[in-house]
């Protein structure tokens, strides 16, 4: 499924001394060729093999769960150590550059890896259209009722935090918007292994209980209104500088936990009042979204 170019070139003369060398030394001393053949590839891709296309939302085909993925810049450090980027990223197409050494060792070969997501955003796009094709959405369907969940995934160094303190600005002030004099308010907790923390509450440990619709929530576990957008990104830094962080190898402060931020908002009136004529709502009136 995998289309792959070939570059051939040869590592010594037959008068050369053989040597023994590992592929990453290979690939590193023969970089200009495998940067030559990815940039021929940017300037004019091909097209992907066939594979399944995403399925993308519409008006009538909501789907539950998007894949996005968003490509880190190459770091310098990177860059002088010999190494070099072999991420393309193409619309709803990630293309990653294998670059290889044949088993004799003098030869290259350079396989070209696709793979489709919902949205793919190069190092070069900035955290607000980030923002505005992924989390945005969420706001407002919360907004007018629903539930949604981002979730940022990656190894260490990757980006999640530098993109997910954006989105928490985004949101913050995008929600407050648009809920108008509705009550908001916000729990954030970490996971650590098999533990559960309450990081409004000072780290204090708490359980992780299963609800009788199969919903897990933590308990016991503090719920902290909140006035505004300020008072909601305040609350959230807040339980960031607790999270339980350790030296992993990549940089000195990378965070070994999960860290979980719910936010709350009031229902609408109109949404509250069907709830209680129902029987679904908390009998005051008002419910939860």
């Amino acid at each position: 499924s995998n289309s792959t170019a070939v570059c051939v070139a040869a590592m010594g003369g037959a008068e050369s001394v053989v040597r023994n060398t590992d592929k990453r030394t290979s690939r590193r001393e023969h970089r200009p060729t495998f940067l030559e053949a990815i940039r021929r590839f940017r300037a004019s891709p091909f097209d992907s093999p066939a594979q399944p296309v995403p399925v993308r939302a519409t008006a009538g085909n909501a789907r539950g769960v998007r894949v996005c993925v968003r490509k880190r810049p190459f770091f310098s450090h990177e860059d002088e150590q010999g190494e070099f980027d072999v991420v393309s990223c193409l619309s709803g197409r990630v293309v990653v550059h294998d670059a290889r050494m044949r088993a004799d060792m003098r030869n290259m070969l350079l396989n070209h890896h696709d793979f489709n997501f919902d949205e793919v955003f190069g190092e070069d796009v900035d955290n607000a259209a980030v923002y505005a094709k992924t989390a945005y959405e969420l706001v407002l369907a919360a907004a007018n009722g629903a539930s949604g969940t981002m979730m940022c995934y990656g190894q260490t160094g990757s980006g999640k935090t530098f993109t997910m303190n954006a989105t928490y600005d985004h949101v913050a002030r995008d929600l407050f918007a648009a809920v108008g004099s509705r009550a908001v308010s916000v729990c954030f907790i970490e996971l650590l292994g098999d533990k559960c923390h309450d990081m409004l509450n000072g780290g204090m440990p708490c359980s992780l209980v299963t609800a009788a619709d199969g919903s897990v929530h933590p308990h016991p576990c503090v719920e902290v209104p909140v006035a505004d957008a300020e008072e909601l990104r305040a609350l959230i830094d807040m339980a960031g500088t607790l999270r339980a962080t350790a030296a992993t190898g990549i940089h000195d402060q990378s965070s070994r936990s999960h860290a979980c931020c719910r936010i709350f908002v009031e229902a609408a009136a109109d949404t509250a009042a069907e709830e209680e004529g129902t029987g679904e709502g908390n009998g005051s009136g008002s419910g939860r979204e």
